[in-house]
């Protein structure tokens, strides 16, 4: 483990901690780990094309609170302002929000999906995906993008700030209600779609 040779420690201590370290890494589940096969199945590359010659596009929007009921009875640690840090009251509500863009020229739409949270795995992710793929009610869907707000006000969704260092913060019950009611909203958006013009504008500022 080349790093360990920038802490300038003697090379018995880093042989010492690269073993803890590989001992560490050989015992993690392999649930844990996303594979290239995992990956490149539910991960669509879709296509560089969209058209922009006047046709009708098709948008649907849609948004689901993804606050559990009792946070203020169960623990559930917020992700960041340090360890042991337990939601205690609600300013705002996470939300999941998506938005699903098809140009309507046959190759399929595109679905581009916020989470409030402080970041999500990709295995998380690919759940979701998988979720949408094998529930076939989004027909020849090309791209499925889902991406975190990096909020450090919501509930901890990597296990990084539990109730002390060693300890993990990320509630599994939650976590798999948050992937549910993810893939769920992501299809709603089907029966809310509208057709509408898609317009582009651009704006030059002198100095950017």
């Amino acid at each position: 483990m080349k790093f360990l040779r920038f802490l300038k420690l003697p090379e018995l201590v880093r042989g010492i901690i690269s073993g803890l370290l590989s001992l560490i890494i050989l015992f993690v589940p392999n649930s844990t780990y996303t594979t290239i096969e995992e990956t490149s199945k539910y991960m669509l590359t879709g296509d560089e094309f969209f058209s922009y010659n006047g046709e009708k596009w098709t948008v649907g929007f849609a948004k689901e609170v993804l606050t559990p009921d009792d946070i203020t009875e169960e623990d559930y640690y917020i992700a960041g302002y340090n360890t042991n840090n337990p939601a205690k009251s609600v300013l705002d509500d996470m939300h999941a929000k998506a938005v699903y863009l098809d140009d309507n020229s046959g190759r399929g739409g595109v679905v581009i999906c916020a989470v409030d949270c402080v970041g999500i795995s990709r295995k998380d992710i690919n759940d979701i995906r998988k979720a949408v793929i094998e529930s076939g009610k989004i027909p020849d869907i090309k791209s499925i993008n889902i991406c975190a707000t990096h909020t450090h006000s919501a509930i901890d969704t990597q296990g990084l700030w539990g109730k002390n260092f060693f300890s993990d913060g990320k509630n599994e019950e939650f976590m798999n209600r948050l992937k549910d009611l993810t893939h769920k909203r992501l299809l709603i958006h089907t029966t809310q779609e509208k057709t509408a013009a898609f317009i582009s504008a651009q704006l030059k500022r002198k100095g950017f």
